[in-house]
């Protein structure tokens, strides 16, 4: 069942933006301004595959677009808790909550979320290489990494895994948490997974600064690696610019 905000009474809706909120570390309002959005997609029809596809289109480098079709299905398929091929808006808050304003321990088991496919709490070869790739990819931004840097990077990262823990029969969520809250690839990775939610899915980050980060490193990624076919074009002024930057509390002397 579709879950949405849209046809509650009001006092429905304000005891299901309390449930939402106790179970997430939103407030009312940021999950208010996400069923905003939320709205626009529902009005086109299942929040599908196929549309969160057309929704999410990652920065990533050409040469590495196989690990950006298996991040963008792994982060589809962590969002859609029930499995029915569906992100329902009570889906699309917990996910974002967890990936975005949870404490580090939940924004990096929502990470390993994203590779555990199969919901088995391990990874293995296949899934482990495709996670550690990715990390060391995006670890590096906006330098483009050569397939022979990440094929030499992740080997041994995953050789250095293998020796402080047991992987024979995959990596196990608990050691996935003690190793990745001393790994810089690892956090970096779960602040572009917050990055890329408060792009696409409308969450306004908690302060003006992070605020600022997001959207510049999001545009220099846009610059450093464009959409393919990409026609369309939002214009605005110079004046409106500067007063976001000082808004925001950075100062920019170059535009990306």
């Amino acid at each position: 069942m579709t879950v949405s905000l849209s046809g509650f009474k009001c006092n429905e809706l304000q005891i299901w933006l309390r449930v939402l909120a106790t179970v997430t570390t939103l407030e009312e309002s940021e999950i208010l301004e996400l069923e905003k959005a939320y709205l626009s997609i529902e009005r086109l029809g299942r929040f599908d595959l196929s549309y969160f596809l057309d929704l999410v289109t990652i920065p990533f480098p050409s040469s590495h677009q196989k690990l950006c079709d298996r991040l963008c299905d792994g982060l589809f398929c962590a969002l859609d808790e029930n499995r029915d091929l569906h992100i329902d808006f009570k889906e699309e808050v917990c996910g974002i909550s967890a990936a975005c304003r949870g404490p580090l321990a939940e924004r990096l088991k929502f990470a390993f979320k994203v590779w555990d496919k199969d919901r088995e709490g391990v990874l293995r070869d296949e899934s482990l290489n495709d996670m550690l790739s990715t990390f060391l990819v995006i670890a590096n931004f906006p330098r483009e990494l050569t397939e022979e840097e990440v094929i030499a990077g992740f080997t041994e990262m995953k050789s250095s895994i293998s020796t402080n823990y047991n992987i024979n029969n995959g990596f196990v969520l608990e050691d996935f948490l003690l190793w990745s809250f001393a790994d810089s690839t690892a956090q970096s990775f779960v602040t572009f997974i917050s990055q890329l939610f408060t792009v696409y899915f409308g969450l306004k980050p908690p302060n003006r600064r992070e605020e600022g980060e997001a959207i510049l490193s999001w545009l220099r990624l846009r610059k450093k690696f464009p959409p393919p076919n990409a026609q369309l074009w939002y214009l605005i002024s110079i004046e409106w610019w500067k007063l976001w930057l000082d808004y925001v509390l950075l100062e920019v002397s170059f535009f990306l």
